[in-house]
């Protein structure tokens, strides 16, 4: 989110669009590496 929560009454949310190759390619990154560190959701609820 661009404002923060605590201090912006939650009408006036924001959301940012961005359509470009390099940004959509940059979050497939990001979300690759953090999903091979993630472990599997059933050995965190035991």
């Amino acid at each position: 989110m661009a404002m923060h929560d605590e201090e912006v009454h939650p009408t006036y949310d924001v959301g940012i669009w961005v359509n470009t190759p390099f940004f959509g390619g940059a979050l497939e990154e990001l979300f690759n590496t953090a999903w091979k560190d993630f472990e599997p959701a059933h050995k965190k609820l035991k």
